[in-house]
């Protein structure tokens, strides 16, 4: 039993115990201390924590003057307190201008023929109003932070001092000690009166900015839901009587008039605010403008020269203000606050300098006039909404525009259908009459809101496509530049690809432009959204959730374009940074090829760690999950992974490299890839065989080219018992130097081996520079010895056997000079044997 047991449990050896024992305690120790550390701080004894608290007596009197230093020094420095009076007169002024808006809203509300198109921009005034509210509140929300916690600290010190009265009178009734307490008693009270007076200043000031900003907060939410539910509600069933009843001729009136003059008054212009918050990137903007018109006019025969931006040349000034303009109008969709008129002045901009490039860049007729009319018409109803015309005013508009519209339509698609210049005009213009027939009809019935909606919505939408389509074109110059005329271009190893790269490039930034920029802006366009900013959210945030961790479209966006842009830069950077005029000069090919694996190998390791971050996944869990996985691949996957070892081995050591000629087993071949798992080698017939890695590293490999690519011919050469040994050896020699890619060192040499069965064999040994000659070399001094040796009569014999046959008479011997089947014929016979 004793045997059985102890076989049994024999595994369970004293060194195992001790290790698992160890590795028990480390794991537990930490959490064992730092509950032990815990107990004892929260456990002191009586005697240390009443010597930490309670002072001797000998500390109370200087520690009761120091109170009184401290709140001298209270009352003297200089605190960060903002000027009271200069606060109230800002409230003041701002608390006119608003009454003021505010009477002149009131009064235009009640004219009915004063109906606006997109409102007054009084919600702007406010806005502005609102945001120098907030700067001037944070000097005074900062000096309250500051005096509350003054008053936290000295009504600490006042408990403090409480405690240790009752603590030191139960033991001692000095006089002295007593006055001290009640000289710190003193100065306490005083240094919290003295917080609390300034408190109630800080406190009053900052209830009537409360009181401002409360009142701004109800009238923008008052114009703000007014205005929705006037713009959402009545864009698209908003009604008028029918134009060609009285009704609506009797709407301009006085009234109408006297509401468009009060508009034009309360033209949203940007006030000091705005310049005080968006005056630096204002400027910057101006700058730009300079710095490009300027390097345009410094590269404007190399623009002229480019196929795709010739018309920078031609019309400069137009393209720097298109290319600023469309990123101010961009950029000021999430500036807070706005300014509805200098956005309007940058898309008027915009738009005509988008005509004049438009014009010269599109090559179709029927483009140009649609563009003309389309930017045309995007100017001035931009205009027109800034300056809040009576909506009367803006239907005769929508009214006249499309009229000219459809007119220019029917007479465009009787031009092409004679022209025959292809469907898409064609059909493009049936598309565009019809649209703005139904428009015209909309109007003349007195259906304003669908009218309204159809063209303005369409007119901003095909001008924001014809800037975005110009835009694109402007950067597909840019990128045509970067891959076929920038310093790029010399780089040996991207011009082969260059044009490939320049596609996908192209397709990402066309992509990018696409889902962030023309949707987003089509869908606030047509009201989806109320404004650009929440289209892009509204575009990207919904989701999914995957183990608690919800995967939006954004992140799945942001995800696929990091992996994406890994994997192209992953191929870029390696061409990029080896090539022989950077990094590669004092590179060979293979070194440079190994180099170039592992740039790539890492570059795609860091795009997918960062992929799965930016997908939320914790790269702690992710680790525990590969440690678990280690187990699988240890059983399943140990080929591929033995593999994939082995190739690092081969970049690193470079046992072999690409270029190398190699031979592996039988066949000779050349290494033109080392790959994560395998290598491909082609032979000399051009075969591409593809070998494990791990094939490579355990195999019997011969590199005839890993040090130099000098290689050594051993021909042997058999000759005539008869033939002199001299001449043959100088003949050897002769055939040896006078060929050109045989070195001169280390030198030629001619050995006479053995004396053959047959002949007299001889092996000349030279040297070639490099292996890949080896056949050439070896085929063309074979030639020249075989021409030689006829010349010098040399004989290169073939093999001869003498047979010798013992014990056979004359007869048998006759018969065996003819072969069977041979024997010569009796004379005169002429039969055929077969």
């Amino acid at each position: 039993m004793t045997s059985r047991g102890t076989d049994k449990f024999g595994w369970i050896s004293s060194a195992r115990i001790t290790v698992i024992a160890t590795a028990f305690l480390l794991v537990f120790s930490g959490d064992l201390f730092a509950a032990l550390a815990n107990l004892q701080e929260k456990t002191p004894s009586d005697g240390s924590q009443k010597s930490a608290d309670v002072p001797n007596l000998s500390e109370i009197i200087p520690l009761s003057t120091e109170l009184s230093s401290r709140l001298a020094q209270l009352e003297n420095r200089k605190l960060d307190i903002p000027d009271l009076a200069v606060i109230e007169n800002n409230y003041a002024e701002i608390a006119g201008r608003i009454d003021a808006v505010s009477k002149k809203l009131d009064h235009l509300k009640n004219i009915e023929s004063g109906s606006k198109v997109k409102g007054l921009g009084i919600m702007q005034t406010f806005t502005y109003d609102e945001d120098r509210l907030n700067k001037i509140n944070v000097p005074l929300d900062k000096a309250i932070k500051q005096f509350d916690a003054l008053g936290s600290e000295w009504l600490a010190e006042k408990q403090r001092w409480q405690e240790w009265r009752n603590t030191l009178s139960k033991n001692h009734s000095y006089r002295r000690i007593t006055a001290a307490f009640d000289e710190a008693d003193s100065t306490i009270e005083t240094a919290l009166d003295f917080i609390s007076r300034q408190m109630d200043l800080l406190l009053a000031v900052q209830a009537d900015g409360a009181r401002l900003n409360a009142k701004i907060a109800r009238l923008l939410d008052v114009e703000s839901t007014a205005r929705n539910e006037k713009v959402h509600m009545q864009s698209l069933f908003g009604k008028s009587p029918p134009i060609y009843s009285l009704a609506y001729f009797t709407q301009f009136n006085g009234d109408l008039w006297r509401a468009a003059w009060e508009n034009l008054k309360f033209i949203p212009w940007p006030g000091k605010v705005f310049f005080l918050l968006h005056g630096l990137e204002l400027g910057l903007l101006v700058i730009s403008v300079i710095g490009f018109l300027a390097l345009i006019y410094r590269k404007r025969k190399a623009f002229a020269a480019s196929e795709n931006w010739s018309f920078v040349a031609e019309r400069p000034f137009a393209t720097v203000l298109f290319v600023t303009s469309l990123f101010a109008t961009v950029r000021m969709q999430f500036w807070s606050p706005s300014s509805d008129l200098v956005l309007t002045l940058m898309i008027v901009i915009g738009s005509m300098s988008c005509l004049r490039l438009l014009v010269r860049v599109l090559e179709g007729g029927w483009a140009k006039k649609v563009s003309c009319g389309v930017m045309s018409f995007y100017a001035i109803t931009a205009l027109l909404i800034i300056v809040e015309v009576p909506a009367p005013i803006f239907n005769l508009f929508i009214l006249m525009a499309s009229i000219v519209t459809l007119t220019f339509s029917i007479k465009w698609i009787k031009e092409y259908w004679l022209s025959e210049s292809g469907s898409y005009p064609l059909w493009g213009t049936r598309a565009l009459a019809l649209w703005f027939a139904i428009v015209i009809i909309a109007e003349i019935m007195g259906e304003t809101g669908i009218a309204y909606s159809m063209f303005v919505n369409s007119v901003i939408t095909l001008a924001v496509v014809a800037l975005i389509v110009l835009f694109i074109y402007m950067l597909r110059g840019g990128i045509h530049w970067v891959f076929f005329s920038s310093p790029l271009w010399q780089v040996k190893l991207m011009r082969s690809d260059a044009q490939k790269n320049e596609r996908k490039v192209l397709f990402i930034i066309e992509a990018l432009i696409s889902v962030f920029l023309l949707l987003p802006a089509i869908l606030s366009i047509w009201d989806f959204y109320d404004n650009f900013p929440d289209a892009i959210s509204g575009l990207l945030s919904p989701g999914f959730e995957v183990g608690g961790q919800k995967i939006t479209v954004g992140l799945g966006i942001a995800a696929i374009a990091t992996l994406y842009g890994s994997f192209y830069f992953a191929q870029i950077a390696p061409k990029v940074l080896l090539d022989e005029q950077i990094m590669g000069r004092q590179m060979d090919r293979g070194v440079r090829g190994s180099i170039g694996h592992l740039i790539r190998y890492f570059i795609i390791f860091v795009g997918l760690l960062l992929t799965v971050s930016m997908l939320g996944f914790s790269l702690t869990n992710l680790t525990i999950i590969l440690s678990a996985l280690g187990v699988g691949i240890g059983f399943g996957l140990q080929g591929i992974v033995n593999n994939f070892v082995s190739g690092l081995i081969l970049l690193f050591e470079r046992p072999i490299r690409e270029g190398d000629t190699i031979v592996l087993g039988e066949q000779w071949a050349q290494v033109k890839t080392i790959g994560m798992r395998a290598t491909i080698i082609q032979t000399f017939d051009l075969a591409e065989v593809v070998i494990p890695n791990a094939d490579m590293i355990n195999s019997h490999v011969t590199n005839w080219t890993l040090s130099n690519r000098k290689a050594r011919l051993s021909i042997p050469v058999g000759v005539d018992y008869g033939s002199d040994v001299s001449l043959v050896v100088e003949t050897l020699l002769g055939c040896a130097n006078d060929h050109d890619l045989i070195l001169k060192s280390p030198a030629t040499e001619v050995l006479f081996l053995n004396l053959g069965d047959s002949s007299l064999d001889f092996e000349l040994r030279v040297w070639i520079q490099d292996n890949d000659n080896r056949l050439l070399v070896t085929s063309q001094l074979l030639q020249e010895i075989v021409k030689r040796f006829r010349e010098k009569g040399i004989v290169i014999p073939f093999p001869q056997r003498d047979v010798h046959l013992y014990g056979v008479d004359d007869t048998n011997g006759q018969s065996l000079k003819h072969p069977i089947g041979n024997e010569p014929r009796p004379e005169g016979d002429t039969s055929l044997n077969y």
